[in-house]
């Protein structure tokens, strides 16, 4: 059962209200499961069940699907490892906070989209009827216009694969980008300085819990759902810089993957009160946040706008160039 960010972050804030109030959880979510309907209760009830036959919170939830259940079970586990519930309410709020900017994102995306394939159906249809049926023999024998010709008879049997071609490009990219193989700059940035974010949140709430730093770094590199945030988290550069205390273990900042700040605040820990890392890692959550809302915000009020404009634009500019030969070579004869 796979549930969207926003129901996921609905029944976040469920269990932690249970845990607040110091109820069962098997017991909540059965009564959640009895007066909600739709997917939150049917995943309330399978959780409940699960709990109920022995499994533990963060293996139960886990198994709800993919990235978001992998993320809540990190969340549950700081639940069941600190006994506070801010972990949970945390993680509810970054997925209520990242459906909206998805949400903004792809509103802002729908104009261009439709404007695209306006300009390609018209566009498609001007090259395959104008240019074939009713450009001059003169200008069809010429020599320069032989590839584009041949393109456009090429177009008439095939308008359907290049809009193919996009769309299982666009497939592709999305799987490699959710495995961490290739990053895409300006998309990646925002998204990784997002998981920073979250990263530092939750590994704030967990210590000012009192868990063990090496424990929480791992919870909360989890809780990103994040795998390239995950891999340099969770990379053995910390663990031993953590570990000793040496932190000529960490490398030279130019070779460490990790941001520097919080390279620095991991490994100088040790030095510091709980409270004065807290207060440092909530202060690098809200940079990190602010640092992906400034460039997801060039999506929604400039993307759309550059889009439509090189779209129209462009798509303007072609037909000019298909309708003016045949236009040229009339007013030519009508002169003669």
């Amino acid at each position: 059962m796979n549930l969207t960010a926003r129901q996921f972050s609905l029944l976040l804030d469920e269990v932690a209200a249970m845990a607040r109030a110091d109820r069962p959880l098997a017991i909540g979510l059965a009564e959640l499961n009895h007066r909600s309907l739709g997917r939150i209760g049917r995943a309330a009830g399978t959780l409940a069940k699960q709990m109920e036959s022995g499994q533990t919170p963060d293996v139960a939830i886990q198994q709800i699907g993919g990235k978001l259940g992998s993320q809540a079970a990190a969340a549950m586990k700081a639940l069941q490892a600190t006994g506070s519930s801010e972990p949970v309410s945390q993680l509810a709020e970054t997925l209520r906070r990242q459906s909206d900017m998805r949400t903004q994102m792809i509103a802002g995306l729908i104009y261009p989209l439709i404007t695209s394939i306006f300009a390609y159906a018209v566009i498609s249809l001007v090259m395959t009827t104008l240019v074939i049926d009713h450009w001059p023999t003169e200008i069809l024998q010429k020599k320069d216009s032989i590839r584009f010709i041949g393109f456009c008879i090429w177009l008439r049997h095939y308008f359907w694969l290049p809009p193919l071609v996009l769309a299982v490009l666009y497939f592709l990219i999305s799987i490699v980008r959710r495995l961490g193989l290739v990053q895409l700059p300006w998309l990646d940035k925002s998204s990784n300085d997002q998981a920073w974010a979250t990263f530092c949140d939750m590994l704030a709430v967990q210590i000012a819990s009192g868990l063990p730093l090496g424990d929480a770094i791992g919870i909360s590199a989890d809780a990103t759902g994040n795998n390239s945030v995950r891999r340099q988290a969770n990379s053995a550069m910390i663990d031993q810089a953590i570990s000793t205390g040496d932190t000529s273990m960490a490398g030279p900042p130019a070779t460490s993957s990790v941001p520097p700040m919080i390279r620095w605040l991991l490994q100088h820990a040790k030095q510091h009160t709980a409270s004065d890392t807290v207060q440092q890692l909530l202060v690098l959550a809200d940079w990190y946040r602010h640092n992906a809302l400034r460039r997801s915000l060039f999506w929604i009020q400039f993307a759309p706008a550059f889009i439509t404009i090189v779209v129209g634009g462009g798509a303007a500019l072609l037909y000019c160039v298909i309708l003016l030969p045949p236009l040229f070579e009339g007013m030519k004869q009508v002169v003669q």
